[in-house]
């Protein structure tokens, strides 16, 4: 706006003296009397007036505009322009123009000078060291914490560290990546780097962090996950077990008669077969469980698999007998729907996969505990690829809860261990497999279990 005012009273200027010089041309060339010559001789002064007070103007509005420009260009933006100038009423609004810009530049440095102690101060206060260097190795930046972690407080150049070896990991790390460098028995850092371009410069920055501490509890943490990973699978397995032994024995006491001709006890075929099957069924059972147990006191995350070739409606028959006491016990109507035809067969471990199904159909029990008429129902499809599909009329899975349930130690249950899903999951992709699940809260829960073949 003053510009504007400043050009409008410039051209009001400039019109005014080509006018007055017109009219004094005028007087003296073309009236040629005493009164116009004298009428004349006025205008002519104005019209020097006019060009004398125009030049210093321009020359004061000239010397204005250098010294705000290089305010600029030195960000000096402690200048002020007067805007009571006695030249012209124009100058003021020119000055104020000049005043405004200055204060939005003061106002700018002032906010980024406090957003930079602010950052600062986030920086310095940190528990993370934090180092960013220029390629020839000077610090522009490094916060206390660095300090503290390195032993360096009066570091300049990155090239400067006493630690040689600390130094050649950092310099040899590509920016983008992460390592893990052992300094001591109780100083272990986690180290990424990272570059940054900036207008004028180029900086590499360094993350630092001691994890020792973080380490330290994280491996107590996995004990205690190991312990909580055997009870949960312990338990998957001495369950069934153990109904199958009260079954045992109630046959024992139910189906065992003295035969007083031949003196001595009997018992039907039928009740034998029984027995067998049961102590058959135990058998395998602890045959598997003993093999993952092994595993685990090995410190590995999983049995490695035996890959043999296996009859799905085999073990889906085995699984049946397994989970049957606890179907009754519970009064669920199950169902197991095995085809007569189609390829069962499929490379894989047969405990392992027994151990999943068995997890499966116990979350399903439970899901139906509190349900009014609980079913729980196996199917088996032969078809290009295998798939096995466990679906329960329970209380079903919450949408925000479905995307975490196969995530290691996450448990919606107050005294699950959140591990089964996420080992049964692992398990299936041993098997070149996967497990999704779909639900519906408060109506049915799908488990499918897909085999690729290929």
């Amino acid at each position: 706006m003053g510009y504007k005012t400043f050009e409008f009273v410039a051209l009001k200027r400039l019109i005014l003296t080509i006018l007055l010089i017109g009219f004094s041309m005028y007087c003296f060339f073309i009236k040629k009397t005493l009164l116009f010559f004298m009428i004349g001789a006025v205008s002519f002064l104005l019209v020097c007036y006019l060009v004398y007070s125009t030049y210093k103007i321009i020359i004061s509005t000239n010397k204005n505009l250098t010294l705000f420009l290089e305010s600029i260009q030195h960000q000096d933006f402690s200048v002020n322009f007067k805007t009571n100038n006695n030249l012209d009423n124009s100058f003021s609004d020119l000055n104020a123009s000049f005043n405004s810009v200055l204060n939005a530049f003061r106002k700018e440095r002032s906010e980024k000078l406090e957003h930079s102690q602010f950052l600062n101060t986030i920086v310095n206060h940190v528990n993370t060291g934090v180092i960013a260097y220029r390629p020839d190795g000077k610090i522009d930046l490094m916060n206390k914490s660095s300090k503290v972690l390195l032993g360096e407080y009066h570091l300049k150049n990155i090239n400067e560290l006493k630690n040689k070896l600390l130094l050649a990991r950092i310099l040899e790390l590509p920016s983008g990546q992460s390592a893990v460098i052992i300094v001591s028995s109780t100083v272990q850092l986690a180290v990424y780097t990272t570059t940054l371009k900036l207008v004028d410069k180029v900086l590499k920055l360094v993350v630092i962090q001691n994890i020792y501490k973080e380490l330290l509890n994280k491996q107590v943490e996995s004990w205690q996950k190991l312990a909580s990973v055997l009870k949960h699978e312990i338990m998957n397995s001495l369950t069934p077990i153990t109904s199958i032994n009260s079954t045992l024995g109630d046959i024992i006491k139910e189906d065992f008669y003295w035969n007083a001709s031949s003196g001595r006890f009997e018992i039907s075929k039928e009740s034998l077969d029984d027995l067998n099957d049961g102590f058959s069924t135990i058998r395998m059972r602890t045959k598997g469980l003993i093999k993952f147990i092994n595993a685990y006191r090995d410190y590995t995350s999983l049995p490695k698999p035996n890959f043999v070739k296996i009859e799905l409606v085999t073990l889906l028959n085995r699984v049946k007998g397994l989970m049957k006491a606890q179907f009754l016990d519970g009064h669920i109507a199950y169902s197991f729907v095995l085809p007569d035809k189609g390829n069962s067969k499929i490379m894989g471990d047969i405990n392992l996969l027994e151990m999943v199904l068995i997890n499966l159909i116990k979350n399903a029990i439970q899901a139906v505990n509190k349900t009014e008429n609980p079913s729980i129902g196996v199917a088996l499809i032969c078809e290009e690829n295998a798939s096995i599909r466990i679906t329960d009329n329970g209380s079903g899975i919450e949408p925000e809860a479905i995307e975490k349930i196969f995530i290691p130690f996450y448990t919606t249950k107050e005294d699950g261990s959140g591990l089964g899903l996420s080992l049964s999951r692992e398990i299936i992709q041993l098997h070149n497999g996967t497990l999704t699940v779909t639900s519906v809260p408060h109506s049915k829960t799908i488990f499918t279990i897909q085999f690729y073949r290929n």
